[in-house]
């Protein structure tokens, strides 16, 4: 992924460019090896130090192999999983729908959701599609490309789970209800980024685990299988109101 850099809608196209500063944040942690490609000496280490530590002390991907097991049926999961192996043909909607709920049960999780990547007079962002648990009734936030939980997944292009992601993802604290933890497992169709499907806990009781990320990731199968095969006309309805975040 390039800079994430921007041009002012009548500047020329080799007019002068700008970057958000908690866009180049993202980046940066997204992409540890060019941030260091490109800059060098006391400059590269003094820039958005303090912003980029605080971005990774919301990332604790590392914890997951480390957490203890639940005690949990494998037939449960089993029965799950060829149910919507049957459930493929039909409608996606549908099916998507029925793979938050599955993830919401499975996981013990508070809240599940579909995050699909949307794009808009040239600006991306994640809609929240399908939702489950506490907070179903937020269906159409939306959250910017570069500056979420979401956008680093993809970038990342595997599993990450966030602690507290209010601590840096700023507009989240506008959110009622608190999020503890949030797994977000990316989706790729014919190797294109297409969104995420997510799971969050809302109290310190819940951790999340290698073993949810198993089960994400096999619904996560169920998604792409779904996306693939849908003409995904109805994901073309108009975004709800986006969550406040720095501009």
């Amino acid at each position: 992924m390039g800079l994430p850099i921007r041009r002012a809608p009548a500047a020329k196209r080799r007019g002068p460019v700008y970057a958000l500063s908690h866009e180049l944040d993202g980046w940066l942690l997204s992409n540890p090896h060019s941030a260091h490609a490109s800059t060098s000496g006391t400059d590269a280490m003094a820039f958005g130090d303090s912003d980029l530590e605080r971005l990774k002390s919301v990332l604790i991907t590392d914890q997951l192999a480390q957490r203890p097991l639940r005690s949990q049926k494998v037939d449960d999961r089993l029965t799950v999983l060829k149910a919507l192996a049957e459930e493929i043909t039909g409608p996606p909607k549908q099916l998507l729908g029925v793979l938050v709920h599955e993830a919401l049960n499975l996981c013990y999780a508070g809240s599940a959701g579909l995050s699909l990547l949307h794009e808009e007079d040239d600006r991306q962002f994640f809609h929240w599609d399908v939702l489950a648990g506490c907070l179903q009734d937020f269906i159409g936030q939306t959250t910017p490309r570069n500056f979420s939980p979401c956008g680093i997944t993809l970038d990342r292009r595997s599993p990450q789970l966030f602690s507290y992601p209010a601590r840096y993802f700023t507009y989240f604290e506008s959110c009622p209800i608190n999020i503890v933890e949030g797994l977000v497992i990316p989706i790729f169709v014919n190797g294109r980024g297409l969104g995420t499907i997510w799971i969050i806990s809302h109290n310190e009781a819940c951790k999340f685990n290698s073993e949810d990320v198993n089960i994400m990731s096999s619904l996560a199968a169920f998604c792409e299988a779904a996306l693939m095969c849908s003409s995904r006309q109805w994901l073309t309805q108009i975004p709800g109101p986006q969550l406040a975040h720095p501009s």
